[in-house]
């Protein structure tokens, strides 16, 4: 309970108790002003004391979240890394897009990228950048325009990317299920959970629709990332590399 207002309150009264003695030479006002000098110093003791102990809480609380929800941050790094370097290989023709889905993500392949590849990290500012330019480029409108090779292209782009969302939604149901907790514990409001598993539930179901509405799906994602960089109090760099899913690594025993 923040008590600043009581403390300002008392410093306040204190100040008054001690000014009449510097003005009257009186036992009684001395006696006041030693009472005043007391409280004033009590008081600000006791307002820096409740500060420091609530800069510690928040840290405390904010450390607490980044713990808890760092598989859901960590698989939405993933998506949005994925998607900008997945662009960046449209044209390459070092990148063999005719694979099925599945093959993308077999630990062979993963190999060859880390060997044919480099990674880089990047903001999250630089990645909004990024990623509003990829969003205007995979419109529906500039879709219709493209040659079949590109849309088939794309289309299968986006199927790699719904692969890692499967496990996403697993993160974010979790997140779902225990949401009164997290809530009463002050985690994330449920107001925000909501709008959270909405954004990721959206993003996940246009990737997946016949109309290929890839753009919004990619808004989807970085709203969802952006509420939970903006409630741990930091936004990791995006990693923008070809990296698999936390559930996948997991199953293939490498983390």
């Amino acid at each position: 309970m923040d008590n600043t207002k009581n403390y300002i309150i008392i410093s306040i009264i204190s100040v008054v108790m001690m000014v009449p003695y510097y003005i009257w030479d009186c036992k009684i006002l001395n006696i006041c002003s030693g009472i005043g000098c007391s409280a004033l110093t009590a008081s600000v003791m006791a307002l820096y004391i409740e500060k420091n102990n609530a800069k510690k809480e928040k840290i405390r609380l904010n450390e607490a979240k980044r713990i808890y929800f760092k598989r859901i941050e960590g698989e939405l790094n993933i998506i949005l890394g994925k998607i900008i370097w997945l662009d960046d290989k449209i044209d390459d023709r070092e990148f063999d897009w005719s694979f099925q889905v599945k093959e993308y993500f077999t630990f062979e392949f993963m190999i060859w990228v880390g060997r044919y590849y480099n990674n880089k990290k990047i903001s999250l500012d630089e990645a909004e950048k990024i990623l509003n330019i990829i969003r205007d480029k995979y419109n529906i409108e500039k879709q219709q325009k493209m040659q079949e090779m590109e849309l088939l292209k794309i289309k299968k782009m986006f199927e790699i990317i719904s692969f890692d969302g499967a496990h996403l939604w697993r993160e974010a149901n979790i997140v779902k299920d225990n949401k009164l907790m997290l809530g009463i514990a002050d985690y994330l409001s449920i107001e925000k959970i909501d709008s959270l598993i909405m954004s990721i539930s959206l993003g996940i179901e246009m990737m997946n629709e016949d109309v290929m509405n890839y753009s919004d799906a990619i808004g989807c994602f970085f709203s969802a990332y952006k509420i939970i960089s903006s409630e741990i109090g930091y936004a990791e760099d995006i990693d923008v590399s070809f990296r698999c899913s936390v559930n996948i690594l997991e199953g293939m025993g490498i983390v």
